[in-house]
């Protein structure tokens, strides 16, 4: 069995125990040590639409593009936003682990952003729907979807 599929009995286990590192907000996974999300525009109406995931010591996500059918990609669905153009997501290059491409550590996924000055003064709301799954060597955490906010803010 690929090792970084995880036996349904193993997924019970991994639940119940009870990780030292608590999730920094109740919005997140069990799997994420922590998720920030940020936008922000300049004067220009060009901006950046920031990610980042940091799953626990020990544990991963899968790549969008896991490398096996059986593998639960990670997947981000960002909400529209009338007057924002959202560009296409930047991943970093995942790690190759076996044949699962994974993120260890910190993972920041950016989105180009380009707005109006109406919507650049409004402070507009921005949501993602985030669906990933915390693994390590041994066991998963279930899936999760889980959704991060924040405003629209000018750059400093």
């Amino acid at each position: 069995m690929n090792r970084h599929l995880a036996p349904t009995l193993a997924i019970a286990l991994v639940v119940g125990a009870a990780h030292a590192q608590t999730p920094a907000s109740p919005k997140i996974p069990k799997f994420l040590t922590d998720a920030k999300l940020t936008a922000s525009v300049g004067a220009n109406g060009q901006g950046t639409l920031t990610l980042t995931m940091t799953p626990l010591k020990g544990y991963h996500i899968y790549a969008p593009d896991p490398g096996d059918k059986f593998l639960t990609p990670t997947t981000i669905k960002v909400g529209p936003v009338a007057g924002l153009k959202i560009g296409s997501p930047a991943w970093p290059a995942a790690k190759t682990i076996g044949k699962a491409r994974v993120y260890e550590g910190p993972t920041t996924v950016t989105w180009s952003l380009a707005a109006g000055t109406k919507v650049i003064k409004s402070g507009a709301p921005i949501a993602l729907t985030i669906k990933a799954q915390g693994c390590n060597e041994t066991d998963c955490f279930p899936p999760a979807t889980f959704t991060l906010t924040t405003k629209l803010s000018p750059a400093k």
